[in-house]
């Protein structure tokens, strides 16, 4: 928990530095699930975060992932 907390601390300066790959591993670190709508809003609109960055990054996530059905 120790570790993915300063993995969301430093999460905007290293998006910032980071090439695409870069930013494809940084949410593969913090992510299990990405949601999109691609038929009518062609938006992301939902995520499910590890279980280890739920607590970090809020219940809002797990909630909205979870009412997605997934």
């Amino acid at each position: 928990m120790a570790e993915a907390g300063r993995l969301v601390q430093r999460l905007p300066e290293l998006w910032a530095a980071a090439d695409l790959s870069e930013r494809r591993r940084l949410l593969l670190t913090v992510l299990d699930a990405v949601y999109v709508d691609a038929r009518e809003a062609r938006a992301v609109v939902s995520i499910r975060p590890k279980r280890s960055f739920e607590p970090l990054l809020g219940e809002s996530c797990a909630l909205s992932a979870r009412a997605a059905g997934n």
